[in-house]
């Protein structure tokens, strides 16, 4: 996995001709340019290093609390029943 120090050391070679990390005012805008195609791909897609498998487990179905870093559902929930068969449950938008 790259970090953004090195995103932008590879970017500032191609751009500047110089494997180096970026200062000043360079480095503030393009950090601003790697978020933010960071954020419009992941509008595109689901990464699967951002993926996170949450389980709960729980004698009573009332309601389940989600993790504080919750963003979205990737795939629907499913509830293992007593007789040992998945209930899934489609997300209502």
């Amino acid at each position: 996995m790259f970090t953004l120090e090195d995103i932008l050391t590879d970017a500032n070679s191609l751009l500047d001709l110089e494997a180096s990390t970026p200062t000043g005012d360079e480095l503030t805008l393009r950090t601003q340019l790697a978020n933010r195609a960071v954020r419009e791909a992941s509008g595109l897609a689901q990464f699967s290093q951002l993926k996170q498998v949450y389980e709960v487990n729980t004698s009573t179905l009332a309601t389940i609390p989600l993790p504080s870093n919750f963003r979205e559902l990737q795939e629907n929930p499913r509830i293992l029943d007593s007789s040992g068969n998945w209930n899934e449950y489609v997300e209502i938008d």
